[in-house]
């Protein structure tokens, strides 16, 4: 029944959930830039990517009256930036940045959206780039490196089974497991260009996780995927898994080796990938090299062992961008086995080869890396509310680099995302479905209209 004014009950709860959406601390946007795309975007700012704009749907009254420059393109995740000084002098600096964008193909709560759905969007997906810069004042010239990386939820379809908030969910993947991977991959390929893509798989390999069985069938969706996209589009896409047992490694061999070997594992892929680099002056920007390959991570959900160890590669990432500027590497004798500095300087990735742990905390400097740490937590923190409403896990170790305090115990932290997925999911996802103005017919029917309702083709996502 209409409300006085003309507002249905319908209506009414629906600008309420519209308005609890968390917005504040989990979006950001650029008015002069396209960030949508990897850096650096040649793109106007609003020839963006809609798959990556959260705001499409809200400014789609300004669009029609031809005011869309108004209302910045908004994107959900992290963005985090700092210029750290090594001493006086303007140039002895670094800046630092990363970004860390979601993906509306598939948005939601932990328990509605994972896998694939009808799209080929995946759940929890997110792109990240970190990007250093130096930049010479006077000139008005300088440097930029970035490497850019993808995580999400395994992109085959599947589901968690919960029947109580005490008992640990059951993984079920679907009968028709590979249903709409050629569609995600299609777009993979199609954003980087055809660029290989390196798939890090941190699934488990043991009976008492159930991760087994969703591991096989993520291996296998990748033959699958090749198949399909060759056969239906004639396009070849390079895929290789690399599989990594984060919790069981971490278990037999500790901490310091598990990275050791997680680094040992991806370096051939590291170095084929390389970086983007370019340069800057007063004629512009130029990019000279581009990477070559995409790495992807994941856990089951990609949160807490995805954002882990992808911090820990990251370490080797910021050092090899920090060598190649000549900024932030702190030159340590007593780290014996580092070749020497004219060595360094003809060699890519030297460190990946010659360091362990203790020695990258030596040799990067102090503030850069403690900048890094935190930015992986508060990414990590930022990911895990807006997916489980509750903080991530597995961040007290990134927290020994910083000063921040630690954090609550991880066994806390996982009662507490329980109940807050079995309470308020649902909740949850009715506003992510009204602030990207889908399902409008039931959430929102005054503002329905047949194309709100209609999920479009991969890249779309409308």
């Amino acid at each position: 029944a209409a409300r006085a004014g003309g507002m249905s009950a319908q209506d009414a709860a629906g600008l309420e959930r519209l308005r609890e959406f968390a917005v504040n601390d989990y979006h950001f946007y650029c008015e002069t830039m396209d960030l949508t795309r990897p850096f650096p975007s040649a793109e106007d700012v609003l020839g963006y990517d809609p798959e990556w704009c959260w705001n499409h749907w809200l400014t789609s009254a300004f669009e029609d009256a031809g005011m869309r420059l108004w209302c910045p393109v908004l994107l959900q995740g992290l963005f985090c930036s700092k210029t750290i000084r090594f001493g006086a002098a303007a140039a002895d600096a670094i800046s630092v940045a990363l970004i860390s964008r979601k993906s509306i193909a598939n948005p939601g709560t932990r328990y509605n959206a994972r896998g694939l759905n009808a799209v080929g969007g995946v759940g929890n997906e997110i792109e990240s780039e970190l990007i250093t810069w130096w930049g010479d004042e006077e000139s008005g010239c300088g440097k930029f490196s970035t490497l850019l990386c993808r995580r999400g939820t395994v992109p085959v379809n599947w589901k968690h089974e919960l029947h109580s908030s005490v008992t640990a969910p059951r993984i079920v993947v679907s009968d028709a497991p590979y249903e709409g991977v050629d569609d995600y991959y299609e777009g993979v390929h199609e954003r980087y260009g055809g660029r290989p893509m390196v798939i890090v798989n941190l699934l488990r390999c043991d009976t008492e996780s159930g991760e087994t069985t969703l591991s096989e069938t993520f291996q296998q969706s990748l033959r699958e995927a090749r198949q399909r996209l060759e056969a239906r589009k004639g396009k070849v896409q390079e895929l290789t898994m690399c599989n990594f047992d984060w919790h069981r490694l971490k278990k037999e061999l500790g901490m310091d080796t598990s990275i050791k070997g997680l680094w040992e594992r991806l370096r051939p892929h590291l170095e084929q990938s390389g970086l983007t680099e370019g340069m800057w002056g007063p004629g512009g920007l130029e990019v000279e090299r581009r990477q070559a390959t995409v790495l992807r991570y994941n856990c089951a959900d990609s949160l807490d062992r995805t954002n882990l160890c992808i911090f820990m590669v990251t370490q080797q990432v910021l050092l090899e961008q920090c060598r190649r500027l000549g900024k932030g590497v702190v030159e340590q004798a007593a780290v014996m086995h580092v070749p020497s500095l004219d060595d360094r300087q003809k060699v890519e990735w030297v460190y990946l080869h010659s360091l362990d742990l203790p020695d990258v905390r030596s040799v990067l400097h102090k503030r850069v890396l403690e900048w890094l740490a935190e930015a992986f937590v508060r990414n990590g923190d930022v990911m895990s509310h807006l997916y489980t409403n509750t903080p991530a896990l597995l961040t007290n170790v990134m927290r020994d680099y910083t000063q921040l305090p630690l954090q609550q115990s991880d066994l806390v932290l996982t009662t507490q995302r329980r109940f807050e997925n079995v309470l308020k999911d649902t909740e949850r996802q009715c506003q992510y479905s009204l602030f990207l103005g889908r399902h409008l017919s039931t959430l929102l029917p005054s503002q329905a209209a047949p194309a709100h309702d209609l999920l479009s083709h991969p890249g779309g996502f409308l």
